[in-house]
């Protein structure tokens, strides 16, 4: 009965954690997310795969989940990231911001009487977004770069994680685990209404149209596998699959009409107009090789494979929803709207360690890592609304441990490299099924980030 109501105590306290991360942070589904989750596999810069023995083996591979103490911990990460794009000719510019709020996670591993093989774990995880709000650009008449910005907030995504690691034999491990994201996606963003014949300039900032798209709830199910095998004692390799996700989902639609002339009296029918939205999320394979010759001191490699060109494009498609009252043209029903994502896959690779201080006053753990990632969109595609950039990074983070409690801080710098687009494939978003429309995403790219997180573990 004890472990029954431990668990429903776990539950319940995960829940809580979670909804306080939806709430004190719009975290976003853009499709792109940092290289790493958690604060210890920031402190080594997502070199965390092979043996992460503690909660956050839930998030890279359940198998370290086998070696894992009794315990909880929680950390809250803040993650700070800046944009700019600016005009190749002329001196317009647009600013772009990550979501910049604070980010926490939070979980709990569990042993089971009378099975010492066996580690039990539930989390709530946030992950860091790396999409950027182009909130100026989308809300402002006119505004530079506004057919290709978006602006998130209001936005939530969150992971509840369930799993198990059993230990077979000493130097082997498996992991299972089963997670769910929830949440919600809201998009602001501006689409062309010009048709061609009645307008025929594609950027007339008088057809432009704000579209404002709210999802229903999410549940997003998905599980993760892995395995952690250790053929020397100083010696680890671990792998991890964790399966991908669709988002499929109706979104209530709100339409600002542009202020031309044509649109005076017209009104969206039905009063409250519906949307399906449908993007997938890609799957994503981890492997790790750690070397730890003593408890001194260890090392591990990693590469993080993930298949993003799975997302081609955001679809959304308004159910049946008609514009009436149109001078001179009566009603016209909207059309699906594509948005062009055309994302590719992305290999990112990771360097990470650690290094003990025993004879310390306090007993300290250094860690340390590098990471580089490479861009998910080539130039041609690239926009405010599709950002992203060659990035590396470097981290680094201590723990303290006070008797049953370990303090953690950690910090990470990116730089990312910047982009100049002369050239592109992408093009407006048209409301009203147009084609040939003008290109969107010349400009110049730039980008930097920083985090900086701290939490607390405490064994039971």
């Amino acid at each position: 009965m004890r472990h029954r109501g431990s668990f429903t105590w776990l539950l319940a306290s995960l829940l809580a954690s979670l909804l306080a991360s939806l709430a004190a942070r719009p975290a976003s589904a853009a499709g792109l997310f940092w290289p790493f989750e958690g604060l210890r596999p920031s402190m080594q810069a997502g070199a965390y795969v092979a043996a992460p023995a503690d909660i956050y083996a839930l998030a890279a591979n359940p198998a370290g989940l086998a070696d894992a103490p009794r315990g909880a911990l929680v950390d809250v990460g803040l993650p700070l990231q800046f944009s700019d794009v600016r005009q190749l000719q002329g001196e317009a510019r647009s600013a772009g911001r990550g979501l910049n709020l604070p980010t926490p996670n939070f979980g709990a591993v569990l042993t089971r009487r009378g099975a010492p093989r066996w580690r039990f774990g539930a989390a709530a995880f946030a992950p860091y977004a790396a999409v950027q709000n182009f909130a100026a650009a989308v809300r402002l008449p006119g505004a530079f770069g506004r057919y290709g910005a978006a602006d998130f907030s209001g936005t939530a995504l969150g992971r509840l994680v369930l799993g198990a690691a059993w230990r077979p034999h000493r130097r082997l491990a498996v992991g299972l685990s089963g997670h769910l994201w929830v949440g919600r996606l809201v998009s602001r963003s501006v689409v062309t209404t010009c048709d061609g014949l009645i307008c025929t300039q594609p950027e007339n900032s008088a057809y432009d149209a704000q579209v404002r798209l709210s999802s229903l709830p999410l549940a997003m199910p998905g599980a993760q596998v892995g395995v952690s095998w250790t053929p020397t004692p100083s010696f680890t390799v671990g792998a991890a699959w964790q399966s991908g996700s669709t988002l499929s989902r109706d979104a209530d639609l709100q339409l600002q009409l542009p202020p031309a002339p044509l649109f005076d009296g017209a009104q969206l029918q039905p009063s409250r107009p519906r949307a399906h939205l449908r993007l997938r999320l890609p799957y994503v394979a981890r492997l790790g090789l750690r070397l730890a010759p003593n408890d001194g001191w260890a090392v591990e490699a990693a590469a993080i494979f993930s298949p993003w060109s799975v997302q081609d494009r955001l679809s959304v498609e308004p159910r049946g929803v008609s514009l009436i009252n149109l001078v001179g043209l009566g009603s016209l029903t909207l059309p699906p709207l594509q948005v062009q994502r055309r994302l590719r896959d992305v290999t990112t690779v990771h360097l990470g360690g650690s290094l003990r201080f025993v004879e310390a006053v306090v007993p300290l753990l250094l860690r340390f890592g590098l990471a580089a990632e490479p861009r998910s969109v080539a130039d041609g595609w690239l926009t405010p609304m599709n950002f992203s950039l060659d990035s590396a990074w470097a981290t680094l983070g201590i723990e303290a441990q006070l008797g049953r409690f370990t303090v953690l801080v950690g910090a990470a710098h990116g730089t990312y490299g910047d982009r100049v687009v002369a050239g592109t494939l992408a093009k407006q978003v048209s409301a009203v099924g147009l084609n040939a429309v003008a290109s969107v995403g010349q400009g110049s790219y730039r980008a930097q980030a920083n985090l900086v997180a701290m939490g607390l573990q405490a064994a039971f």
